[in-house]
């Protein structure tokens, strides 16, 4: 999706199409998930480093947009605690409307105390 919204800045040169202020905010809010406030859930404040809350606040950009989305990158950035944020974030809703929620992750991240 980001190098689909990457195209649009081409768009910035035609005389036929014009983006609205709105979308504009839009894409700018994508591109810098930090401008919109989401809390990271009090338990997991001291664990995440910052470019982890950065991952979890991209991912709260994305479900408050209702999008979908992928977390990849290097093994051993965090994306399991990331995930495990966002969801603790949003479990209230989660269990009010009796939603299955899961985490795939490897065996050995069994061990390390963050999923049980």
């Amino acid at each position: 999706m980001e190098q689909c919204l990457e195209l649009l800045d081409s768009v910035e040169i035609s005389d036929t199409f014009e983006l609205e202020q709105s979308f504009r905010q839009f894409l700018d809010t994508l591109h810098n998930p930090d401008r919109i406030e989401f809390e990271v859930p009090e338990g997991l404040k001291s664990v995440l480093k910052d470019y982890q809350r950065f991952g979890f606040k991209w991912m709260k950009t994305l479900a408050y947009y209702g999008f979908g989305g992928i977390l990849a990158d290097e093994m051993g950035l965090g994306k399991t605690v990331q995930s495990i944020a966002f969801i603790v974030s949003v479990l209230s809703e989660i269990r009010k409307e009796k939603l299955p929620c899961l985490i795939v992750c490897p065996s050995s991240l069994s061990y390390t105390g963050l999923v049980k």
